[in-house]
């Protein structure tokens, strides 16, 4: 089943613009397969589509300002957010939604099948539940100017086993919770810089993961006989 959200709907003669979906107005829509939201929206609530099971496409107009973080809880099988060019307030790269200045990372599309994703360069955030039950994804890599990591951001992702934290990092409350496959934790800083960091409670996976202290030249390896890495001449990880 579809959906197109009209800009704006008649009642007793008179036309009413639709600006805002509501919390849970489309909540529990099991058939529903993707939607497209109209330019006159402004903005969409929260839970607005939750556990609409079904749903894989979403493609939001030139007037949508204001996401909540809860508005499509629970939908696990989007593959693609598309915005609209004209949208002043977010832009979709890959399918997945950022703020219009690329700096926030708003949702992954987490019902795409893709087992690695690197997080581009200019993201400084991650936003509340952006990741949360995504079942795919076995390994992220966040460049050094992510410096936020919201709570619940990776929440119940099932199949994640590694990450790649920058050095300066701050992470938010269950951002890592019941992602319990999660072993390896690759740090761009050292074990100083490591026990400075900001990191909310309900993060055990993360914290109990195996560590790795990023040292970049061989000679430099401390031996102590701590854990550490680097990248090879593929940008792969490589573990000295």
């Amino acid at each position: 089943m579809e959906a197109t959200i009209p800009a704006s709907i008649s009642y007793g003669g008179t036309a009413y613009s639709v600006t805002a979906i509501s919390e849970k107005a489309f909540s529990a829509c099991y058939n529903l397969a993707s939607v497209a939201v109209g330019n006159s929206v402004t903005q969409i609530d929260r839970y607005a589509f939750s556990a609409c099971y079904s749903l894989t496409s979403v493609v939001i107009g030139d007037g949508v300002s204001s996401i909540s973080k809860d508005a499509f809880y629970g939908c696990d099988s989007i593959t693609s957010f598309t915005v609209s060019a004209g949208n002043a307030a977010y832009k979709s790269v890959d399918g997945n939604l950022y703020s219009k200045d690329g700096t926030i990372l708003v949702l992954y599309a987490v019902g795409k099948t893709a087992t690695k994703f690197v997080v581009p360069n200019l993201v400084v955030s991650i936003s509340e539940s952006a990741f949360r039950l995504c079942d795919s994804l076995t390994q992220v890599i966040l460049p050094d100017s992510v410096v936020s990591i919201e709570s619940f951001a990776f929440q119940d992702c099932d199949s994640l086993e590694s990450v790649v934290l920058g050095k300066s990092v701050s992470i938010g409350s269950y951002a890592f919770h019941q992602s319990d496959n999660l072993t390896k934790v690759y740090y761009r800083g050292g074990s100083t810089d490591w026990s400075a960091l900001s990191i909310g409670n309900k993060n055990d996976n993360l914290t109990s993961a195996t560590r790795y202290y990023y040292v970049e030249n061989e000679a430099d390896v401390p031996t102590d006989g701590g854990n550490y890495w680097h990248y090879g001449a593929n940008e792969e990880i490589v573990i000295w």
